[in-house]
């Protein structure tokens, strides 16, 4: 387990950088110079002569080679600065600093909810299969799977804000100052993000679980005189739950990476609605570090699913 864990490890080193390199090529095949796309040139929006574009460029060191502009890049990733944003005084690390954990906050938040509504529907479904209740529950998680996570954002803030005068905070409470008020805060966001994550949960831990469900020892543990009760708990949802962890990860990567859609929404000051300003501001430092992030998160996830796979099913075993 643990040569394999080093293994995969050492895997991700030179997937973080090939997917560095990407990011940094496609940052800088943008119709025009990073200085006009900066200064929204094409757009009159500003002007700048031949002389001081040159020592703008060399004060960003924008006039270097493309090889020694990825040096300096990894130069501030290893640093923890990861660059400079163009409008702002801070840091690409610091706003990881000060923004990240809201993210985390909200979208891990959020996947506890997922599992909360989803994991007993598609157990119950998977149970009663083919009475009322799988009927209702299928129906609900299409459903659910169906509405778009912004459109549900939208008219929940519009119904809160019509029903109970409640309007999203202004300033964000962390949550290790005061724990409570932000759990209040970022209830609603994450509940909106989990339902539709629910969905899925609902549906795969159904179709996992029917498919255990008719394995022989189940019928073995049947046969013994096992409660179905226990059956369902200590044998058949323990082997079905692996599916159901693999594609939450991959939900939470999303979720980590920034809900875009639903921070700006509920104005969050989270990664999403930073990406969503770096965008606006064609701040190009803020958008390729933030993107980095969100690849290295994904190879993070992945490599802590893996390991949890060969805790949670014993008859796994890496070599």
């Amino acid at each position: 387990m643990t040569k394999y864990l080093i293994r995969r490890l050492l895997i991700s080193i030179p997937t973080v950088i090939l997917v560095s390199m990407v990011i940094f090529a496609a940052m800088r095949v943008i119709p025009g110079d990073e200085l006009s796309v900066l200064f929204a040139q094409d757009e009159g929006a500003a002007k700048i002569s031949p002389e001081r574009r040159e020592q703008l460029k060399a004060d960003l060191g924008l006039d270097k080679p493309l090889w020694i502009q990825y040096a300096y890049w990894l130069g501030d990733i290893a640093t923890g600065t990861m660059g400079k944003s163009f409008w702002r005084a801070d840091t690409v690390g610091e706003v990881l600093a000060r923004r990240g954990p809201i993210s985390a906050q909200v979208a891990v938040l959020s996947v506890i909810i997922s599992y909360i509504i989803g994991l007993p529907v598609g157990i119950l479904s998977a149970i009663k299969q083919d009475t009322w209740i799988d009927y209702v529950a299928r129906v609900g998680t299409i459903q659910f799977l169906a509405i778009p996570n912004f459109w549900l954002g939208a008219l929940v803030l519009v119904a809160l804000i019509l029903w109970f005068q409640w309007i999203p905070p202004l300033e964000w409470e962390p949550f290790w100052i005061t724990p409570i008020e932000s759990l209040k805060q970022s209830i609603v966001p994450a509940t909106v993000l989990g339902t539709g994550q629910a969905a899925t949960v609902a549906r795969m831990s159904r179709s996992s679980l029917l498919e255990v469900l008719r394995e022989d020892y189940i019928r073995t543990s049947r046969a013994k005189g096992l409660s179905e009760r226990m059956t369902i708990i200590r044998h058949a949802l323990r082997n079905s739950i692996l599916p159901v962890i693999t594609i939450s990860s991959v939900s939470l990567g999303f979720l980590l990476g920034g809900s875009v859609v639903i921070e700006r929404v509920f104005q969050i000051p989270g990664l999403g609605l930073s990406m969503i300003e770096a965008v606006q501001d064609r701040d190009f430092v803020v958008v390729q570090n933030l993107v980095l992030v969100y690849a290295i998160i994904f190879v993070v996830i992945n490599l802590i699913v893996d390991s949890l796979y060969a805790w949670i099913d014993p008859r796994i075993r890496y070599s």
